[in-house]
């Protein structure tokens, strides 16, 4: 349950400060925990668009070797 809302909180962070690497890396970081936390939130990540959050971040910030790391954690 805490992970659900924790998502849609870290979805919410990450579009608003998507130019920024810093908090991309604490998102990564988070969904990774998160992801691994239980087969359901991972399933929950992927019907979220995570994925592709995930993946802009990566884009957006393809010279951060620290955004790339916790980015492939995440997915």
């Amino acid at each position: 349950m805490v992970e659900q809302g924790l998502v849609g909180l870290v979805k919410r962070v990450m579009e608003t400060h998507a130019g920024h690497p810093k908090v991309q890396v604490q998102a990564c970081t988070v969904l990774a925990a998160v992801a691994r936390g239980s087969p359901g939130s991972a399933a929950q990540m992927v019907e979220e668009g995570m994925v592709g959050l995930v993946h802009q971040a990566m884009e957006a910030h393809a010279r951060s070797l620290e955004v790339q790391q916790r980015a492939c954690a995440a997915l």
